[in-house]
């Protein structure tokens, strides 16, 4: 019982791992879709900082999902957009 218990915390962690890696993915294509068009400087300096603040995120998250699974590969893990 206790290592079925254990398989499936595990199973929930990376479940919830790859649905947080695939919202910042999506938010990042977002904002490099934006960003690749022409934006009020306003925009454009706040979608900067964005994207600034997800790509220390997205690498901590990597690296996390790796600790569960080194096989699994986070890069391969699509986008979702919230909303």
């Amino acid at each position: 019982m206790a290592l079925r218990m254990t398989r499936n915390r595990t199973q929930t962690t990376l479940t919830k791992l790859a649905e947080r890696i695939a919202a910042v993915h999506g938010e990042l294509a977002y904002l490099d879709n934006r960003l690749a068009g022409e934006l009020p400087l306003e925009l454009r300096i706040e979608a900067e900082r964005r994207r600034g603040e997800l790509l220390p995120l997205r690498d901590a998250l990597y690296v996390t999902l790796r600790q569960f699974d080194p096989e699994l590969d986070p890069v391969a893990i699509g986008s979702r957009r919230r909303g």
